[in-house]
C-alpha cells in the first residue's frame, strides 16, 4: 500500500487523516509539552437505548497482568456505573488495556487506549462516549509485509465515513458499538492489500454481542500517494493545477483538481518535493511549499488570496443609503449602501466583475462599472445618483398600544382620481410600507385595508413636491360590532326583564334582557345573523329578525305579548310623576304582593278569572282608589292609582360658580305652619352632589317658610329664599366662588415646573402644588382681594395680586432658575442599596441617604459652582469612588455609583489568649480584633448586603453549655444578642436577600434546643425562630454546617448541610434538601438527599460557590471540590497536612481554607478553585480558623 499524505486548504476546509470517528490516533512530529504519565477513562454503559446502572467496569493489561489494585497509589481501576450508566476510572498508566464490563449475566470485553494527562473516552469519539452491551467491537493492527506495525494510516469500517480512524504508532486501531453480524475493513487509500499481496481492498470479519473481534491488515508498502481537496469558503475549487517538482527544480508532473476539488498524486517514492498550486483567478500563500516524504504524515497548507471591491453612492454630494448594489461576473452577490453611502463586496478572487447600482427613484452615473481584480483590491468604485422619481412611505400601527400591524394591504390610486389602482403593497413585520417611482407634481391617494380593521384616517391624499413623502402613518382599530335592542310588553310598553334572546349565523350566543328590557350581543365581526327572542307564556313580534353587519352596529327591537291573563297598572302622584317602590297587594283567585318599577308600573301575571281586591300603598301618601275592585273574565285588565302626599317637601341644589355641587353646606328652614306653630329644621350639610331636602312639612301660613344656606367665609345667591308651602317646593342656591388656575414654567426653557408650592392668601387662604405639567388650580375661591405667591427652592418668582369679582381667573407664572440639584443612584449590580450615606463637598457641604430605589439627590445648589459627591458607607468601595460636577444652569442627573465588594475576611484567632473574631483585608493586612473580651467567640459569618457579622459566643454566661448567636456591625460595633434559649446555638450562616421564600434574608443556625442538633432559621433581628430540619433516624445526633444556595443543576434553591444520619453516631456525609421554596417546615427525613455517602470517610463543612457550579467541603483533613454538572470530585489540597474549613470568594475563583502545613498551628491560606495551587498564607500569629470571606 502507498503511504498517504493530504494537501488541504487549511483556511477553508481541512481534511486530515485521523479526523474520522474511530478509536485510533496518528503520530505527529515536532516538540510537545511534557505529558503526565497517567490519564482518566470515562463514558457510559448502555444496552440498546437504556443506561445500565450498577455495572462493574475494570481494566487489565493486554498480556493478562492485572493492573495494580493495592492501596498504595490510590488508583481507580475498577468502578461501578451510576444511575445514568456513567463511570470514571482515574490514574491509569499510558498504554493499551483490555476493558471488561460485567452486568448480571452479561460480560462485555473490548480494548481501550489510555493517553496520559487527558480524559480518554470509551466509544467511537468524544461525542459518542458510550459502550452498547448489545453490540460488539473489533481491534487489530496494520502491518507491513514483514510484520512491522505501521502508524498513521486510515482504516475504515463498512465503508462508513462515521467509522474512520487512523492507526496509532504501534499500528493498532479499534472500532466500537458494531452490530452483531458480518462487517468489512479496508485501508482507505491502499493499492494492494492481503497476506499474499493481492489486489483486494477489503477484509471481512464477524462481530458478536459483547465480544471483541481481532483482525489485522497486512499491506505491501511502495511509493506514497498524496491526495486531498482544495476548497474556497467550503465550496470545492475545481481547475486548480498542482505541479510538483524534484529538488533540482525539474517539474515531475502535475494534476488538476476535479469538480469536487479533489486531487491525487500516486506512487511517489521517498524524497523531497516542491508543490505549486496555480489558478488564473487565485493566488496562494505560500506560492509553493516543500514536503519531504518519509514514513510519517506531512501536511501542505495552501491558502488562496481574496480581495475587495468597494465604493460610495452619493446624491448631490451627500451619501445615499439604501441603494441596492449588484455584483455579477466571476462572482454574483448583492448588498446595500449603509448610512454613509458605502458598499463593499469582500472575499473575491482574481477575475472580472460588473458593479451595478439600482433603485426605482434614481438613475446612476455611470450606469455600471466593469472591475478587474488582479492581485489587489479595487476601491473607489463610486456612483453619482440623479433623482428621477420619489417615494411615499409610512407605518401602520395598532391604535390600542401602538404595536406595528403587519400584513395590511395598502393601495396606491392614480393621480387623476379616476379610480385606477396603480400599485398594491403590504406592511412588513414592523408595520412599514413604501411606494417608489412616483412622479413629481402628481397627487396620489393611499388607502389601507385589512379584514375586520378600520383605519384613522381612512386614506391619505398628498402631492409629490420635489421630496419623498415619509411619515404617512395610519392607526388601525380592530372592528368589533354589536347587535342591541329592547323588548317591551305590548300591553303597557313596559320593558320585560329576563327574556332569553338567541343569536345564530356568523356567531352563536344567548343572552337575557336586563331590567330595562335591553339585550346586547358584542364583539361581532361582519356577517349575517338571526336574532330570536323566546320565553314561556310569551309571543314576540317579529318572531325573529335577520341582520346583516357590514361596517356598523345594528339594532332591533321586539314587542312581547303575554299569553296568559293579567292585571296591570301604573301609580302616579297628583303632578303625574311616576312613583316607583309602591307596594301593591292583591287578593282573589290568586294573592300576592308586588312593587312598582321605575316607571311606576305593576303587573299581576297569570290572573285567573274572578274578582280581585288591589291595594297600593307608600308612606306619606294616600291612594285613589283605596282599594280597587277588578273583575277578570276573558281579557287583561288595567287599574291605575293616583297618590296624594300627606306632607310637603322643600328640596334643591347648592352649586358653586362653575355649576359644581357643593357638599357640607348648612341649610336652615324656619317659619310658621298653618296652625300657627313655629317650625325650625336644620340640614347639617348638603350631600356631596350639593342636594338637600326638607321633608314632612306641614302647610305654612301665609308668610311661608324661609331657607338660608351658610358656609364659613362664603356668601350665596340668593342669600335666602321664602316660599308659601302648600305643595312641594324647590330652591337652588349658588355659592359665590370661582376658580383660580394657571401654569408655572421655566423662564429660560419654557418647560413646566413641577412641585412649585402655590400659596393664595386673602379672605380665605389656599395652598397647592404644581403638577407634572406645571399646572395648578384653586377651586371655590370667594370674592375678595388676594395675593398668589409661588415658591420653589431652585426658582424665584414675582407674586401676583388680584381681586376675585364673580368669575374664574387665570394666573400664569414664569420662574427664574437660581438653584439646581445633583442626583443619581447607588446600586450593587442591579440591586438598589437602601439607606446608604453620600457626602457633598466643594462649593457646599451636606449629606443624604439613598431611598428605597437606591436614588439620592442634593438640592438647593448654586449655579456655576463645583461639587463633589462621595459615597461613604462602611464596608463598600464604589465605582467611581467620587464624582465631581460643575453646575452650568441645569440640574445634573445620572450620577450613578456601583458598589465594589471589599475583599474582607473575618475569622477566629486565639492570638490574644481567648478565641476572638478578627477581620483582615485582601492582602491579609489590617488584622483587627473585633470582639475583644474574655468570652469564647467563634463561628463568624459575614453579610455582604448588611455589613453585619453573626457569630457564636458564651459571653453572657461564661460556660460551655450556653452558646448563643450574636450580631455586630462590620467594624465590631452595634452588638446585639439574637438567641436566648439557654442551650447551644452555633454555626450561623446568612441566606441573602436573593434567596426565595421562606429563606429570603434569614440567618440559619444549629441548635440542640429540641433534643438533638437540628437546623433552625430566624430573621436578621432574631425574630421568628423556626425549626428547619426534623430528624427521626434512630441514633443520629446532628445536622450541622447549614447553607442555602441556588444550584441550577439541582433544580434551584437547596439547603446543604452535613449529618451523621447515614451512619448514626459515626461519620458525617454531605446532604441536601432540594426545592426548599414554598414547602412547609420543618423538613422530614423523606426530603433529605445524601449527596455523598462515603462510609469510610468523614465529609463535612459543605460550601456552595456563589456561581452555583461547585461545592467545596472537607474530608478527613483534605479540601475537596465537587462539580455539580458532572458529579466529579477532586482533592484540591492532597498533602500530609490537616486542611479544612473551605470558604469561597464572591466570584468563585479562589477558596480560603485552614491548614497546619506550616508549623503545627492552624493558619489561613488561599488557593485557586480549579487547580488547588496555594496562592498565599494570610495569617501567622497564634492559631486561626473559620474564615468567612467577602470579595473576589
Amino acid at each position: 500500500m502507498g503511504r498517504v499524505f493530504l494537501i488541504a486548504v487549511l483556511l477553508f476546509s481541512v481534511i486530515l487523516p485521523g479526523c474520522g470517528a474511530g478509536g485510533g490516533g496518528g503520530s505527529t512530529s515536532g516538540s510537545s509539552p511534557l505529558i503526565p504519565a497517567t490519564g482518566k477513562l470515562e463514558g457510559a454503559i448502555v444496552q440498546g437505548s437504556q443506561p445500565v446502572s450498577g455495572a462493574d467496569v475494570s481494566v487489565s493489561s493486554p498480556l493478562g497482568r492485572a493492573v495494580d489494585t493495592s492501596s498504595g497509589g490510590g488508583r481507580a481501576i475498577r468502578g461501578r456505573t451510576d444511575s445514568n450508566g456513567y463511570f470514571l476510572l482515574t490514574d491509569l498508566d499510558q498504554g493499551l488495556y483490555t476493558l471488561t464490563v460485567t452486568s448480571g449475566q452479561i460480560s462485555y470485553t473490548t480494548r481501550v487506549r489510555i493517553q496520559g494527562g487527558v480524559t480518554n473516552y470509551v466509544g467511537n469519539d468524544a461525542q459518542n462516549k458510550y459502550l452498547d452491551l448489545s453490540r460488539g467491537s473489533v481491534t487489530g493492527r496494520v502491518l507491513s509485509k514483514n510484520g512491522t506495525p505501521i502508524g498513521g494510516y486510515v482504516v475504515v469500517a463498512d465503508d462508513s465515513a462515521s467509522l474512520m480512524t487512523t492507526t496509532w504508532s504501534d499500528g493498532t486501531f479499534t472500532f466500537y458499538n458494531l452490530s452483531p453480524g458480518n462487517h468489512s475493513l479496508r485501508s482507505f487509500w491502499s493499492r494492494k492489500e492481503g497476506e499474499n499481496g493481492g489486489s483486494s481492498l477489503s477484509k471481512s470479519f464477524a462481530v458478536e454481542a459483547g465480544k471483541l473481534a481481532e483482525t489485522d491488515l497486512t499491506i505491501e508498502v511502495s511509493g506514497a500517494s498524496i491526495v486531498g481537496a482544495i476548497k474556497w469558503n467550503g465550496a470545492p475549487l475545481s481547475g486548480v493545477t498542482l505541479e510538483y517538482a524534484t529538488p533540482n527544480g525539474v517539474i515531475a508532473a502535475s494534476v488538476v483538481t476535479d469538480s469536487s476539488g479533489n486531487y491525487k498524486i500516486p506512487d511517489l517514492p521517498d524524497g523531497t518535493y516542491t508543490f505549486t498550486p496555480k489558478h488564473p483567478n487565485y493566488q496562494f500563500n505560500p506560492a509553493s511549499t516543500t514536503v519531504t516524504i518519509a514514513n510519517f504524515l506531512s501536511l501542505l497548507k495552501i491558502q488562496p488570496s481574496f480581495y475587495t471591491i468597494s465604493g460610495t453612492v452619493t446624491l448631490s454630494g451627500s451619501p445615499l443609503s439604501g441603494i441596492t448594489v449588484n455584483l455579477t461576473g466571476d462572482n454574483v452577490s448583492q448588498t446595500s449602501t449603509d448610512a454613509s453611502g458605502n458598499y463593499s463586496f469582500t472575499g473575491l478572487p482574481n477575475g472580472t466583475y460588473t458593479v451595478t447600482p439600482q433603485h426605482p427613484n434614481f438613475t446612476f452615473t455611470p450606469v455600471n462599472s466593469n472591475v478587474t481584480i488582479m492581485n489587489a483590491s479595487q476601491v473607489g468604485i463610486n456612483f453619482t445618483a440623479t433623482r428621477v422619481a420619489y417615494g411615499w412611505s409610512g407605518t401602520i400601527t395598532n391604535k390600542s398600544g401602538g404595536a406595528p400591524l403587519a400584513g395590511v394591504t395598502v393601495d396606491l390610486w392614480n393621480p387623476d382620481q379616476t379610480g385606477t389602482l396603480i400599485a398594491t403593497t403590504s406592511t412588513d413585520s414592523n408595520g412599514f410600507y413604501q411606494f417608489n417611482g412616483l412622479t413629481n407634481g402628481n397627487t396620489y391617494t393611499v388607502e389601507p385595508s385589512l379584514t375586520d380593521w378600520g383605519f384613522t384616517p381612512p386614506d391619505k391624499t398628498a402631492q409629490i413636491n420635489s421630496a419623498d413623502l415619509t411619515g404617512q402613518n395610519f392607526q388601525g382599530s380592530y372592528l368589533s360590532y354589536a347587535i342591541t335592542g329592547t323588548i317591551k310588553d305590548s300591553f303597557d310598553n313596559r320593558p320585560v326583564e329576563g327574556l332569553t334572546v338567541n343569536l345564530t349565523g356568523a356567531a352563536v350566543a344567548s343572552v337575557a334582557t336586563d331590567g330595562q328590557g335591553k339585550y346586547t350581543f358584542s364583539d361581532l365581526s361582519a356577517g349575517v345573523y338571526t336574532v330570536t327572542p323566546s320565553q314561556a307564556n310569551y309571543t314576540f313580534t317579529p318572531v325573529s329578525a335577520s341582520i346583516t353587519i357590514t361596517n356598523k352596529n345594528k339594532s332591533k327591537n321586539f314587542t312581547a305579548d303575554y299569553t296568559l291573563l293579567s292585571v296591570s297598572g301604573q301609580v302616579k302622584n297628583q303632578s303625574g310623576v311616576k312613583l316607583s317602590g309602591v307596594t301593591v297587594t292583591y287578593s282573589g283567585p290568586t294573592s300576592g304582593t308586588l312593587v312598582t318599577n321605575i316607571e311606576g308600573i305593576y303587573r299581576i301575571f297569570g290572573a285567573g278569572a274572578g274578582t280581585y281586591t288591589i291595594t297600593a300603598s307608600i308612606p306619606d301618601y294616600t291612594m285613589n282608589p283605596d282599594p280597587a275592585s277588578v273583575v277578570v273574565t276573558t281579557n287583561d285588565k288595567k287599574q291605575d292609582f293616583t297618590a296624594t302626599r300627606l306632607w310637603n317637601q322643600w328640596s334643591g341644589l347648592v352649586r358653586d360658580g362653575n355649576n359644581v355641587g357643593v357638599g357640607n353646606v348648612s341649610l336652615t328652614l324656619s317659619g310658621t305652619d298653618a296652625l300657627g306653630n313655629p317650625v325650625l329644621q336644620t340640614v347639617l350639610s348638603s350631600s356631596v352632589d350639593g342636594s338637600y331636602l326638607f321633608d314632612n312639612l306641614e302647610d305654612s301660613n301665609g308668610s311661608g317658610y324661609t331657607v338660608t344656606p351658610t358656609y364659613a367665609g362664603y356668601t350665596f345667591n340668593p342669600v335666602s329664599s321664602t316660599k308659601t308651602v302648600t305643595t312641594d317646593k324647590t330652591q337652588n342656591f349658588t355659592m359665590q366662588c370661582w376658580r383660580v388656575s394657571g401654569t408655572v414654567t421655566d423662564a429660560g426653557t419654557g418647560n413646566p415646573i413641577q412641585g412649585v408650592a402655590m400659596s393664595l392668601t386673602g379672605p380665605l387662604n389656599f395652598n397647592t402644588t404644581t403638577a407634572l405639567d406645571g399646572t395648578y388650580s384653586f377651586d371655590r375661591v370667594p370674592n375678595g382681594s388676594y395675593t398668589l405667591t409661588p415658591s420653589h427652592p431652585n426658582y424665584v418668582f414675582t407674586p401676583n395680586n388680584f381681586t376675585m369679582a364673580g368669575g374664574n381667573l387665570t394666573r400664569n407664572f414664569t420662574g427664574t432658575r437660581t438653584k439646581y440639584s445633583i442626583s443619581g443612584s447607588l446600586k450593587n449590580g442591579n440591586t438598589p442599596l437602601v439607606g446608604f450615606t453620600l457626602n457633598l463637598t466643594g462649593a457646599g457641604t451636606g449629606s443624604t441617604t439613598t431611598d428605597a430605589s437606591g436614588n439620592w439627590t442634593f438640592s438647593n445648589l448654586n449655579n456655576s459652582s463645583t461639587y463633589t459627591v462621595t459615597p461613604a458607607s462602611a464596608g463598600y468601595d464604589f465605582d467611581p469612588a467620587s464624582d465631581t460636577e460643575t453646575i452650568a444652569s441645569n440640574d445634573i442627573t445620572g450620577v450613578n455609583f456601583v458598589s465594589i465588594l471589599q475583599n474582607m475576611t473575618v475569622f477566629v484567632s486565639n492570638r490574644d489568649v481567648n478565641n476572638e473574631i478578627y477581620s483582615m483585608d485582601a492582602s491579609g493586612n489590617s488584622q483587627t480584633n473585633l470582639t475583644g473580651n474574655a468570652a469564647d467567640d467563634h463561628d463568624p459569618a459575614y453579610s455582604v448586603e448588611h455589613n453585619w457579622i453573626v457569630f457564636t459566643s458564651n459571653r453572657f454566661d461564661g460556660t460551655n453549655n450556653d452558646y448563643e448567636i450574636y450580631r455586630m456591625n462590620g467594624d465590631g460595633s452595634g452588638l446585639t444578642q439574637l438567641t436566648t434559649d439557654g442551650g447551644t446555638d452555633m454555626q450561623p450562616a446568612w441566606t441573602g436577600t436573593s434567596a426565595l421564600p421562606p429563606f429570603t434574608d434569614k440567618i440559619l443556625f444549629v441548635s440542640n434546643r429540641s433534643g438533638r442538633f437540628e437546623i433552625w432559621k430566624m430573621d436578621t433581628n432574631g425574630g421568628n425562630q423556626v425549626q428547619v430540619t426534623n430528624t427521626a433516624v434512630v441514633g443520629a445526633l446532628y445536622n450541622q454546617y447549614p447553607s442555602v444556595a441556588n444550584v441550577p443543576s439541582l433544580g434551584g434553591w437547596s439547603l446543604f448541610f452535613s449529618s451523621d444520619r447515614q451512619d448514626p453516631g459515626g461519620d458525617e456525609d454531605i446532604c441536601y434538601i432540594p426545592n426548599i421554596t414554598g414547602q412547609p417546615l420543618p423538613f422530614g427525613d423523606a426530603s433529605v438527599v445524601a449527596m455523598m455517602n462515603t462510609p469510610a470517610a468523614n465529609d463535612s463543612e459543605p460550601r456552595v460557590a456563589p456561581s452555583g457550579q461547585y461545592l467545596a467541603y472537607s474530608r478527613d483533613g483534605e479540601v475537596y471540590r465537587y462539580r455539580f454538572s458532572d458529579s466529579t470530585t477532586i482533592n484540591l489540597t492532597n498533602n500530609a497536612a490537616w486542611d479544612n474549613s473551605p470558604t469561597w470568594s464572591a466570584y468563585s475563583n479562589t477558596i480560603l481554607f485552614v491548614s497546619d502545613r506550616v508549623g503545627s498551628a492552624l493558619q489561613i491560606f488561599g488557593m485557586r478553585t480549579v487547580s488547588g495551587v496555594v496562592l498565599k498564607q494570610y495569617t501567622s500569629s497564634g492559631e486561626n480558623w473559620w474564615p468567612s470571606r467577602r470579595g473576589p
